[in-house]
């Protein structure tokens, strides 16, 4: 996976995207809220899932399962940059074909019409942001951020069964150093304002303040359901639901941290991060 973030990078550099010539798909439906585990992710995805229009899906891998789909298609979906090699129909139609799966994952969506905002919160999606921007160039991207330290030692805490980086100190600081330079690239290298940064700290510091700031980047109106985000009855699949089953607290800042001995192999694979 850390090899994979570098060649992301090395691939989708300005010159080569903005070589590109294709328009993309119209749809502002997407978003996408990508980061790193322990991070924000569930409250921020809650938050804007308790906007009537808006509709969150969760940690559902139909990013991925698109463009392995679409790979079977067409051969050149599985290139680290595809579009060269793509027309523009072949693209909106794996654009398309996003949009639909999707949708019918809304099944508890009462009203006729489908969500304004469809809420994907895979957030290893971060390696295909490039992808994503160019699918869907109006797209919303959040980046939830919090506390290097503070993200793995939570990371580590929890015995997730899928992510393998979290079970050792060391590996946690690489990826997170890995993940937090592509990140830079992706802020380097895409227009300014096509990722939303919401920190962790800010957000449960200023919650008014924050929530509409994610309401106004997903071009909604603001609606005071936002802020009690706690009393939707949402179904939330992820390490947080007790949080966001609550009113916000800020416990959670700065939390104990062991001694710096123990944490030696974090900090060595963070390096300059922590």
């Amino acid at each position: 996976m850390l090899g994979a973030m570098r060649r992301v990078s090395q691939h989708f550099t300005t010159a080569a995207m903005e070589a590109l010539h294709q328009t993309g798909h119209p749809s502002t439906q997407p978003v996408f809220i990508v980061g790193m585990p322990r991070s924000g992710s569930t409250l921020v995805e809650q938050i804007l899932a308790s906007h009537p229009d808006a509709y969150g899906a969760g940690e559902v891998s139909t990013l991925a399962d698109t463009l392995k789909d679409a790979a079977q298609r067409c051969p050149a979906w599985k290139n680290p940059m595809p579009f060269a090699q793509l027309s523009e129909a072949e693209c909106l139609a794996t654009a398309e074909d996003y949009l639909s799966r999707m949708n019918a994952q809304a099944v508890d969506w009462t009203r006729p019409e489908p969500p304004l905002r469809m809420i994907n919160k895979m957030l290893d999606n971060f390696a295909h942001i490039g992808l994503i921007h160019q699918l869907w160039p109006r797209a919303r991207i959040i980046h939830t951020m919090r506390d290097p330290i503070d993200t793995c030692l939570s990371c580590f805490s929890i015995p997730f069964d899928h992510l393998d980086f979290a079970f050792d100190l060391g590996e946690l600081g690489r990826y997170y150093r890995q993940y937090s330079a592509l990140m830079a690239h992706w802020e380097r290298t895409l227009p300014p304002d096509t990722i939303l940064n919401v920190r962790y700290e800010d957000l449960v510091q200023d919650l008014p303040h924050q929530a509409q700031r994610i309401i106004a980047y997903c071009d909604l109106p603001w609606n005071p359901d936002c802020l009690r985000f706690h009393e939707s009855r949402r179904i939330v699949r992820t390490s947080s639901l007790a949080q966001v089953r609550t009113p916000l607290y800020r416990s959670a800042l700065r939390r104990w941290r062991p001694d710096n001995e123990t944490l030696r192999p974090l900090l060595e694979g963070l390096g300059g991060l922590a």
